[in-house]
């Protein structure tokens, strides 16, 4: 394969987790006597981190939440969010994603993390889904200084693997993903059953693909 390294966004990509955002959110809101919010609604919150979430969440319920109370709100997310019995309930990985995964590993392709979420959301959604061992690199948004769109945080993975641009690529789902490759110079392969708020075919991504398995004839295409 020309490409040494893929780097991968997780929900939406690796993993099916709206079903639990979805019901973290209405613990969250649930407490406060708000929502609950639908599956579209909960995808619309899919645009930067965690916080923007709770907050976009709180808005359009129609109680924006006050700054002295994001800490409480984020606590209840969290504990509702990390909880192992939850992510087993709510979140699958696509179909594919364990056997590709291995597949890529054993033809020595560096694979890596480039996520929003925080560290430790992330490594508890890949144990439970028995993913972790395939990522020994996280870079999730409290591990980097700037965080998706910004193309300082591929830059910043790439460096942290001791990766040029021209080895690696970026396997993702949404807008973003494909903003922070173009960003920082990195090609792009896009998964079309993922979280993208546009249509993934006008997105300027190298390659689009619907599923998985199909993932290592997409690396060998690239140049």
């Amino acid at each position: 394969m020309a490409r040494h390294a893929a780097l991968f966004d997780i929900d939406g990509t690796l993993v099916n987790s709206l079903p639990l955002y979805q019901a973290t959110i209405n613990y969250m809101l649930g407490a406060e006597g708000l929502g609950p919010i639908d599956a579209p609604t909960t995808m619309s919150l899919f645009q930067d981190n965690i916080e923007y979430m709770i907050r976009l969440a709180f808005k359009i319920c129609g109680k924006p939440l006050a700054d002295e109370a994001y800490p409480a709100a984020l606590e209840r997310y969290m504990a509702f969010y990390e909880d192992g019995a939850n992510c087993r309930r709510y979140v699958e990985p696509y179909p594919g994603v364990p056997e590709t995964l291995e597949a890529l590993r054993q033809t020595n392709i560096k694979l890596g993390i480039v996520t929003n979420r925080p560290y430790s959301a992330s490594v508890k959604i890949l144990e439970e889904m028995g993913l972790l061992s395939y990522f020994p690199d996280i870079l999730s948004i409290d591990r980097v200084t700037k965080h998706k769109p910004d193309p300082a945080h591929l830059i910043e993975a790439l460096e942290q693997m001791n990766l040029n641009r021209d080895e690696a690529v970026m396997v993702g789902d949404h807008d973003m993903d494909v903003i922070v490759s173009k960003r920082a110079g990195v090609p792009a392969i896009l998964l079309t059953y993922g979280y993208a708020p546009s249509d993934p075919a006008t997105l300027d991504a190298d390659v689009l693909i619907g599923d998985f398995r199909d993932l290592p004839e997409a690396l060998r295409s690239l140049p």
